[in-house]
């Protein structure tokens, strides 16, 4: 694997060529390049190499192209399109978010929208079936005779790439009709949906398979932003919490947790003074004098990526940056207070979080002032107007001039420590997996299959006192949560699941686990998912009952009218024109 980073380009284009050519791709539209074909492709052990690497680096990023083609395929796509659902982020003029989506909205391919929704998701059910083709093609060629060994290993690795995307599939749609049966792939008749059990079997057996595999337990040098086993291991603990296999998420959490690999960053991080970092024309006359500012630990955790912190994020390049602030951010407002003040961001305002939900995540007991919790700091809650230098609050004194700010803006993964950079050209990275998700996430598994336990406590409040609520669990609770469950959070196992709900919210908003977290857990009532519960109370719905069918996404309608029925669309969903 020495080879792999100085290869992705070459690797990159020869997948494309060769994937193309594969059996399987009737149901895929296929499309014939040139005359590389397995036949003549796979006959050296660097052939196969490529061909691995070519699918992996749509895990990583490496040399992919631009921030905008990778939305195509990558899987930061499918993790915004998720977040855009839930009470995390509303994107304008987006379906989804307004929760009135049907299996026809979503762009399909790079016409009048890049595939950010359901189409981008669907893809890797293309990506799972090339996969299959890509195994047969292994264990068919030369190279499986001359080292069976090397065979093995690359077959490994795929099939952990394979659940991954399986799961990803899962987690939107159900159960899908992927292509895991080698016999099918000269099919030319679309396949029926798998049951559950044999979908979950399917990957089940991909994760044992990686997990067998010979790759390292993290990625380092060249090889950083390549998959590791640790990725494939928090790929796993999702996929066994969503099917609630608590005690496998547990013994991965633990693996993770006591490897000595990874630490919680408590440590501050340094004082500046926010003239240092600010870099906009004429700033003093929008914003006034200078003054310190000391990063948090929480700032540091997530602002300095990667770091002791990162399980696994993804690598940026001079092709594209930090993709989150490009996405989300409002370019036509100066942010104040913070470190980033008046930073100057290339950004498409696509999104914000609604202010109810920045009040039920930050609202402690009355305070209005929001500074009790550090990890507030990865919103701005005031800006300036661009044009016309006027105040933008949540509730604006007209009066005086100022003008409304839709909702709080989530300028999450910005480092201080490139000053004058802005929107794509962020050369920080995005996590993907944090060791404080393995501690919710294994506060959770005890929770759930023990009841409240002291390891279970220490574990919350590892995280709430790094972002300076202490560790008295009675204290700092939101409004929202205290009107719900009390004052104490440790008398009942629901009440306490929810705050690791609630906090789960507060320490990864961003992070792309929201949907997945909502879905997961119940409505206090325990009749609905959380997923529709909160679309409730922040008004996208006048009716729970009518809409817990949208706890499943619609298959993209031209996927079913191409089937002629024989694909299913998932329940409550129209299957006509």
């Amino acid at each position: 694997m020495k080879k792999i980073i100085s290869t992705i380009l070459t690797s990159c284009l020869l997948a494309a060529v060769l994937f193309s050519t594969t059996s399987c791709e009737k149901a895929l539209e296929t499309k014939v390049y040139g005359q590389i074909v397995p036949e003549s492709f796979f006959q050296t052990e660097s052939d196969l190499e490529a061909a691995l690497t070519g699918m992996m680096v749509y895990i990583s990023c490496r040399g992919i192209g631009t921030d905008y083609g990778l939305w195509t395929s990558h899987w930061v796509a499918p993790r915004v399109y998720g977040l855009s659902m839930t009470d995390e982020l509303y994107r304008q003029y987006s379906n989804w978010s307004r929760w009135v989506w049907t299996p026809r909205d979503g762009a399909e391919g790079n016409g009048p929208g890049r595939p950010e929704d359901n189409w981008a998701v669907w893809q890797f059910n293309q990506k799972s079936a090339k996969i299959t083709a890509l195994l047969e093609d292994f264990k068919n060629c030369p190279v499986a005779e001359t080292n069976p060994g090397l065979v093995e290993e690359y077959t490994k690795q795929l099939r952990g790439l394979r659940a991954f995307y399986m799961y990803t599939l899962y987690e939107f749609f159900g159960p899908v009709n992927t292509i895991v049966d080698p016999d099918k792939l000269n099919d030319t008749n679309y396949q029926t949906r798998m049951t559950e059990a044999e979908y979950r079997a399917s990957i089940e057996g991909d994760f044992e398979a990686v997990f067998s595999s010979k790759l390292p337990d993290v990625q380092t040098g060249d090889m950083h932003g390549y998959v590791s086993m640790d990725f494939f291991r928090m790929c796993a603990i999702r996929y066994y919490m969503a099917t609630e296999q608590w005690s496998k998420a547990e013994q991965l959490c633990r693996t993770i947790k006591n490897s000595g690999r990874y630490a919680l960053i408590t440590s501050p991080g340094p004082t500046v003074s926010t003239a240092d970092v600010i870099g906009v024309e004429d700033r003093n006359a929008i914003f006034g004098p200078s003054y310190d500012y000391t990063y948090s630990p929480f700032e540091v955790a997530v602002n300095t990526c990667p770091n002791a912190e990162t399980i696994f994020s993804c690598p940026v390049d001079t092709n594209h940056g930090n993709i989150w602030i490009t996405e989300i951010t409002n370019g036509g407002i100066y942010y104040t207070p913070g470190p980033s003040a008046g930073e100057r961001t290339s950004a498409w305002n696509m999104g914000y979080t609604p202010w109810k939900h920045f009040h039920d995540l930050f609202g402690y007991e009355g305070d209005d002032s929001y500074d009790n919790d550090t990890r507030v700091r990865q919103f701005y809650i005031k800006g300036y107007n661009r044009s016309s230098g006027s105040l933008m609050v949540e509730t604006p004194n007209e009066a005086a001039g100022e003008l409304s700010m839709p909702g709080a803006a989530p300028y999450k993964f910005t480092n201080y420590k490139e000053v004058g950079h802005s929107g794509a050209e962020w050369q920080m990275e995005q996590p993907a997996y944090r060791l404080s998700d393995v501690y919710l996430t294994l506060a959770e598994c005890i929770v759930r299959q023990n009841g409240v336990t002291e390891e279970a406590r220490n574990l919350v409040a590892d995280i709430r006192e790094r972002a300076g609520l202490g560790r008295d669990l009675t204290f700092g609770l939101t409004r929202y949560y205290k009107n719900i469950w009390g004052s104490d959070p440790t008398v009942s196992k629901d009440a306490f699941l929810h705050l690791i709900l609630w906090e789960r919210g507060r320490e990864l908003m961003g992070e792309g686990q929201r949907y997945e977290d909502l879905h997961r857990f119940k409505s206090p009532d325990g009749q609905h998912s959380m997923f529709v519960e909160r679309a409730y109370e922040l008004n996208k719905i006048s009716d729970k009952n009518s809409n817990d069918f949208r706890d499943l996404m619609p298959i993209p309608h031209k996927i079913i009218l191409q089937s002629n029925g024989v694909l299913q669309q998932n329940p409550g969903y129209p299957t006509t024109d």
